[in-house]
């Protein structure tokens, strides 16, 4: 789980004059915290966001206990941004992810939302589930009700952050692959026999993260530095959400001036095999699309035969 609700010593918010300072050309925008519903003016943020970086598909991510809040400020968001996306995190079936959560009736919170946010004008809705020792045989059944409930469902391995996460987050992943990989075999032949691509991509990112958590090392570079980056509350400016590579502070530097520090990490970011994530994947498409619909490919023959 993300530990960075514990640091107790910085609670600064970013304001909308720090987000005009990011460049127009962002096209994926990933808002989390925290807990993003909480902010005092997450409206403004949201409505700064999408007039500095029209082009932007916005996604939010929830822990989905104020429903209510959630659902009222999701509607005033719509107005800001029809396309809006929001994920709901779910770390369990029922109990489980209750007791993970540490918080009581955690399911039903998160299940009221994702009810509310159905009945909603959101079209751009779905399930982020972090794979951990505790959690992963839930998987079938998180899988079954995305379906039934026309939810998307991401994927990631709990993975440490000295800047995010919290350190010492990779003990929590699976411990048996194979078990692992015979859980999550059934979404990816599911997700193979669906004629959408996207789902397509999905199914090799499931298939490379089980291969992953065994061997430790990406099947494809990641670009973070040069194709994404990670803003913090303090507005400062990281290569990525793992590492303290810091690049500048929005509010000391502007966006250009900062960005060309990027290069002094390149070599740490080529290195670097700490995460498989759907935030690194995507931008990986851009340069290596080909190899991935090959073993697209490949895979649907294996699961067919």
């Amino acid at each position: 789980m993300c530990d960075i609700w514990k640091d107790q010593s910085n609670k600064n918010f970013l304001t909308s004059n720090e987000i005009q300072k990011l460049p127009s050309s962002l096209t994926d925008i990933n808002i989390t915290g925290g807990e993003p519903f909480l902010h005092p003016n997450l409206i403004e943020i949201i409505k700064s966001t999408k007039s500095t970086c029209p082009r932007s598909q916005i996604i939010i991510n929830t822990n989905g206990f104020q429903s209510k809040n959630i659902a009222q400020q999701s509607a005033k968001l719509l107005s800001i941004d029809p396309k809006i996306g929001i994920r709901v995190s779910l770390d369990g079936y029922g109990h489980l992810h209750s007791q993970i959560r540490g918080t009581k009736n955690a399911w039903s919170k998160a299940i009221q939302t994702l009810k509310l946010l159905q009945n909603s004008d959101i079209k751009n809705l779905g399930v982020s589930f972090t794979i951990m020792e505790k959690n992963y045989c839930d998987l079938p059944k998180i899988f079954k009700f995305c379906q039934k409930n026309n939810l998307q469902l991401s994927l990631t391995l709990a993975s440490s952050s000295s800047i995010y996460f919290g350190l010492n987050k990779i003990d929590l992943r699976p411990k048996d692959t194979n078990k692992l990989n015979y859980v999550i075999k059934k979404i990816i032949s599911t997700r193979l026999k669906s004629t959408n691509f996207k789902e397509w991509l999905r199914a090799y990112f499931d298939h490379e993260l089980v291969k992953y958590n065994r061997i430790n090392h990406r099947p494809l570079p990641c670009y973070a530095g040069k194709n994404s980056f990670y803003l913090d509350n303090q507005a400062n400016i990281y290569v990525c959400h793992l590492h303290n590579w810091l690049l500048g502070n929005l509010n000391e530097s502007n966006f250009d001036s900062i960005w060309t520090k990027t290069k002094t990490y390149q070599e740490y970011v080529r290195q670097c095999q700490d995460c498989w994530m759907v935030c690194s994947f995507k931008p990986s498409l851009k340069y290596h699309l080909p190899q991935v619909i090959f073993s697209i490919l490949k895979l649907k023959l294996f699961y067919e035969t």
